[in-house]
């Protein structure tokens, strides 16, 4: 009678590589699904700091002064009718001359180090019909100097928010980009850079006279 045969170490490797190839293809699976989702919700992420920008920006825009905006890499200026104190009208005109009256400059400022924008708010000495008038509060060059702490922060991750050039007499065209990294989850491998790009028309000036 023959003895039941044992099995060869040959079996045990072949088993052995089968078993490991399976576990290779099944962490490789979970591995660029867990990269993928992480991948999503950064993009996700990124278009909610952009969107954010976009709709505050357009608010502002919305009750600005079309003939006194100053906008460059720094951020955008520009007078505002809406005042500081929350119990004064929004809008108001002139008794004597029907005007719109410009209450305070707003300011939307971009930290290229920390790719943050911050909004800032100064009144005017008093509101005025005359947009001409009012001396500036800040100029381009002075948006960085403007204290963190007085600025309320509107978005994050921000590289950049300028107008494209496309405009017309009642909106004007911004392009807002977006960036951050996403760890690849290896040690061998840098992290991955992201970039939204929106691109929106933005309604300016609506009120001026």
């Amino acid at each position: 009678m023959r003895k039941p045969r044992g099995i060869s170490i040959v079996e045990v490797l072949i088993v052995a590589v089968l078993l490991f190839s399976l576990l290779s293809l099944v962490t490789n699976f979970l591995v660029k699904g867990k990269r993928m989702t992480v991948k999503t919700e950064a993009l996700s992420s990124l278009q909610r700091e952009a969107t954010k920008l976009s709709r505050a920006l357009g608010r502002d825009l919305a009750r600005a002064c079309g003939d006194r905006y100053q906008w460059g890499t720094e951020g955008i200026i520009f007078l505002s009718t809406k005042s500081t104190d929350s119990a004064q009208p929004t809008l108001e005109f002139d008794s004597a001359t029907g005007m719109v009256l410009w209450k305070k400059w707003v300011a939307y400022s971009l930290d290229s180090e920390t790719q943050t924008v911050r909004r800032y708010t100064q009144d005017l000495a008093g509101p005025t019909p005359d947009q001409f008038a009012p001396p500036s509060a800040w100029d381009l060059a002075d948006l960085a100097g403007l204290p963190v702490n007085e600025g309320k922060t509107v978005a994050n991750n921000i590289l950049e928010f300028v107008p494209t050039g496309k405009a017309d007499s009642q909106s004007m065209e911004f392009r807002i980009v977006a960036v951050g990294r996403v760890p690849l989850g290896n040690m061998a491998e840098k992290d991955k850079e992201l970039r939204v790009e929106i691109k929106t028309m933005l309604r300016l000036g609506s009120v001026a006279p």
